[in-house]
């Protein structure tokens, strides 16, 4: 049983390598058809063996530590061990937040976009 163990880590190993060589060559050549597909205006592309969609997304991310500095020094009743979203979320519906510290508080969310493609081989 050891040397199966010991032959399957063996195996992983050189699979993963194999796999982190073929992902990057895929991301590479993600990026080629995502530029052709923008500077061309396709959403998808189909032909009889292929289907591929490109799909746009983004995403918003918080900067809590700046977000946390804001409450405290405007009083806003929303920490905990990080900033309390959900309750900064009902203080915002209930218009209890003056629009000065609604503008500090936009500062702290970026916004993160990216996309990526789907390919699928046709049957």
């Amino acid at each position: 049983m050891k040397n199966t163990f010991l032959e399957n880590i063996k195996k992983y190993v050189k699979y993963n390598e194999k796999k982190k060589q073929f992902d990057k060559k895929r991301k590479n050549i993600s990026k080629n058809i995502k530029k052709y597909m923008n500077e061309n205006n396709l959403g998808k592309f189909e032909n009889e063996k292929f289907r591929i969609n490109l799909i746009e997304q983004s995403r918003k991310k918080i900067d809590e530590e700046k977000l946390l500095k804001i409450f405290k020094e405007h009083g806003i009743p929303a920490i905990e061990e990080a900033p309390d979203i959900d309750k900064l979320e009902k203080l915002i519906d209930q218009n209890k937040l003056n629009q000065e510290e609604l503008n500090k508080i936009n500062e702290c969310i970026k916004l993160n976009e990216y996309s990526y493609i789907r390919a699928t081989k046709k049957k």
